[in-house]
Order: structure tokens, then C-alpha cells, then sequence
């Protein structure tokens, strides 16, 4: 926690117009996000990362005839493709 709360106060001291910091760290790591709700960090968003294990044949992987494009949205300004599962009736 020093090592953390001393790189911000050098933060405030050499760049005082700097008014906002933003941290990430794994959900599981609550030794750092105890640090983190300490000092005062607040949770502002959640995310997801997924891993796939590539030894597996690709063949093994998935069945690619149940993904398709369900949808378009927005974002930053561009349209972007939503990928995901179409249900089978």
C-alpha cells in the first residue's frame, strides 16, 4: 500500500492539474482491491476476459453453425457487430 500511496502523492505533486486515476486488478486478488478500497478507489465497471485453451483440435472447439450476428450497436461513434448464439426452436 506505501508503494501505491506514494506514487500518487508524486502524481499530485508533478502533475497537479491530473484529477482522476483509474486502477484494474483481478476480482480474485482481494489482498489488492482491500489496498485499493482503502485508499478510496471505487468499483466503476466489471469486466470479463475469457481464455481459451488451444491443445484442443480446432475442430474440438465449437460448432459454428449456432453463432451468427445477433445485432448492431454503436460505439465510440462506429457500428459494430454483436457475435453470439442464435437459438435452435
Amino acid at each position: 500500500m506505501r508503494a501505491k500511496l506514494a506514487n500518487l502523492e508524486f502524481l499530485r505533486t508533478k502533475q497537479p492539474h491530473v484529477q482522476m486515476v483509474n486502477t484494474w486488478n483481478a476480482a480474485i486478488n482481494d489482498h489488492m482491491v482491500d489496498i485499493n478500497e482503502a485508499i478510496g478507489f471505487r468499483a466503476v465497471e466489471r469486466w470479463r476476459e475469457w481464455q481459451l485453451e488451444l491443445s484442443r483440435p480446432t475442430s474440438q472447439l465449437h460448432d459454428f453453425s449456432r453463432v451468427g450476428v445477433v445485432g448492431r450497436r454503436r460505439i465510440g461513434g462506429r457500428m459494430v457487430r454483436s457475435i453470439g448464439r442464435s437459438r435452435r426452436v
